[in-house]
């Protein structure tokens, strides 16, 4: 071999090693770009499964929601208190607490903004301490119920409280917005409780109303 061939031979070997070297660059490039778009997209859909969580818990509790009456007061109405920033109602335990008393629900909005769905036995005798506090969200800016149902004038309209009535409300509209720049959506829930029945109405046969009622 002269030295022109060797000359040849080594340089075309750097030029080899030169483009694997840039090859094998850009391969590393590609799988740490293609981990870091895996890894938002995971996270996407995490944030994305645990909103859906949250509306279907939400949906089922409110849906069994129950339509007990507060005889201890006069006049008697509905045990179920809704405001513009909370509600509270009576319900069924979760499946894995059954058999067991109602347990009475509040959601609401605290300092930190977690969006915390709080329960306690119905016949426990300090109603101040929850037995399960769940946190359904984290990061969560603005926070609004709404309640659809008969005004005092006999129309049916959105309203922003449902307290003293003599039944549940027959939608609640459940709106919230996350902090800025976060990422996640929360569409607008709107829930019908399955049992809206007027516990207190004696049915007038020739009015068709409630007696004592317009």
């Amino acid at each position: 071999m002269s030295d022109r061939t060797a000359g040849y031979a080594i340089a075309e070997m750097l030029a080899s090693l030169v483009i694997l070297g840039m090859i094998g660059a850009l391969m590393i490039s590609g799988i740490t770009s293609g981990r870091r778009v895996w890894e938002r997209m995971d996270a996407s859909d995490v944030a994305a499964e645990n909103v859906a969580g949250a509306q279907l818990l939400l949906r089922e509790r409110i849906e069994s929601a129950f339509p007990a009456t507060r005889n201890d007061t006069t006049p008697p109405f509905a045990d179920f208190d809704g405001k513009a920033d909370e509600i509270s109602f009576l319900g069924e335990a979760r499946d894995s607490g059954r058999p067991t008393a109602l347990r009475r629900y509040r959601l609401a909005l605290d300092t930190d903004g977690d969006l915390v769905l709080s329960a306690v036995s119905d016949v426990a005798l300090n109603q101040a301490v929850a037995s399960e506090v769940l946190v359904l969200l984290r990061g969560v800016q603005d926070f609004d119920i709404s309640y659809f149902g008969p005004q005092p004038n006999g129309s049916s309209a959105w309203q922003l409280s449902w307290e003293h009535q003599v039944a549940l409300p027959q939608l609640v509209r459940i709106r919230l917005q996350f902090e800025q720049g976060d990422r996640r959506a929360w569409p607008e829930l709107l829930i019908k409780p399955m049992i809206t029945i007027d516990s207190l109405c004696v049915l007038n046969a020739a009015s068709g109303r409630c007696r004592g009622r317009q």
